[in-house]
């Protein structure tokens, strides 16, 4: 009698998985979890494809207009264009002897304003140099430290620029940070940086990632429909493992110094200039006083012998005035702000372009 009636529930729930399969239209003998497949939908978007070694990066070869991601009431507009090797349009190159290359995450890349409305893209219109931005939205540090090391040898800039916003040194505490997995640095007793995660995981179907449940049930198309069509969706597609938190911010931002001590000491950066200019959000600036994090990594910079331009005091300035901080920030339809709008990239880029020039680079 048992016997019958696992195979009664068995067979019950064949028919249901190919019925909920078919209706849905989704491949019946497909054996992948449905659960990590809808949590990584966004793996790769418009702007953004999988990267082994960053975990994501920005899409060759595209070129798009109107691309509305954060309801700006303007972005009918913009432009954004990808070269062939994913990095961001800054303007028509002259093949000028002297190039720079930019790396910082999204207010570097230029999020919710068009290519040329960049900070990195105005630096070129300033300067007459050459300037390439591999940058992209999402990034830690310790992203940004790979990309350099991935680029910097072919593109063979003379001046180097990192652009953090200063929370990005709390994103190498991640090993997963919103979009996708990602490659991260652990340090020993004797404070050597050691990469881990690499190359990175595409997808995971491991509990930890995706929960116990989902990981074993979630080959079974039948639970991933049900739980969406009660209104259960986000607890059975669990959106809060797209976060995976492997350190602490105190640990992250030692992470964050010793890249900075590695980014002086490479041989990477011989006979170049390299300056790390800090980004500010405007929260940050409205305080009137920078986060614990950021002092601690000025400090760093400052021990390391880093060239620093630090935009905070320049902001503050800007702060006082009525309009702030939408003079320089987008205001989303939703009465938030979010990114630096074409203003303010191009007070960042005046503020780059005097410094250069006063250094003689």
């Amino acid at each position: 009698m048992r016997i019958l009636f696992v195979i009664y529930i068995f067979s019950l729930l064949i028919i249901l998985e190919i019925t909920t399969r078919f209706f849905d239209k989704i491949p019946i003998f497909s054996l992948q979890n449905w659960v990590t497949h809808f949590l990584e939908i966004n793996l790769t978007n418009e702007t953004s494809t999988y990267d082994s070694l960053l975990g994501w990066s920005g899409k060759k070869n595209i070129s798009l207009r109107g691309l509305n991601l954060n309801n700006i009431s303007n972005s009918s507009d913009w432009k954004i264009n990808h070269d062939s090797n994913g990095f961001r349009y800054t303007g028509e190159k002259k093949n000028t002897k002297k190039k720079i290359v930019t790396v910082g995450d999204s207010f570097t890349w230029g999020s919710e304003v068009s290519d040329l409305e960049s900070y990195p893209a105005i630096l070129q219109k300033l300067t007459n140099l050459d300037v390439i931005n591999i940058s992209y939205g999402g990034w830690g540090t310790d992203q940004m430290w790979l990309s350099m090391k991935k680029n910097l040898n072919s593109i063979n800039p003379q001046i180097i620029i990192k652009s953090p916003l200063t929370n990005d040194v709390l994103r190498n505490a991640y090993r997963r940070y919103g979009r996708a997995f990602k490659p991260y640095f652990t340090k020993d007793s004797e404070n050597i940086l050691h990469l881990k995660n690499v190359p990175v995981e595409k997808n995971s179907t491991k509990i930890k990632d995706i929960g116990l449940l989902q990981s074993l049930f979630g080959r079974f198309y039948f639970f991933t429909f049900v739980f969406k069509n009660i209104g259960l969706g986000n607890f059975w597609i669990n959106n809060e493992k797209l976060y995976d938190k492997v350190m602490s911010n105190a640990e992250s931002v030692e992470v964050a110094c010793l890249i900075l001590r590695d980014i002086k000491n490479d041989n990477i950066l011989k006979d170049k200039h390299f300056l790390l200019v800090l980004l500010y959000g405007y929260q940050e600036v409205l305080k009137e006083e920078r986060f614990w994090f950021t002092k601690q990594y000025i400090s760093c910079a400052e021990k390391y012998k880093i060239n620093i331009l630090d935009t905070y005091d320049d902001f503050l300035a800007q702060a006082k005035k009525k309009n702030f901080p939408e003079i320089f920030y987008n205001r989303h339809l939703d009465g938030k702000f979010g990114h630096m709008n074409y203003e303010g990239n191009k007070f960042v880029a005046k503020l780059i372009s005097n410094y250069l020039e006063k250094k003689g680079w």
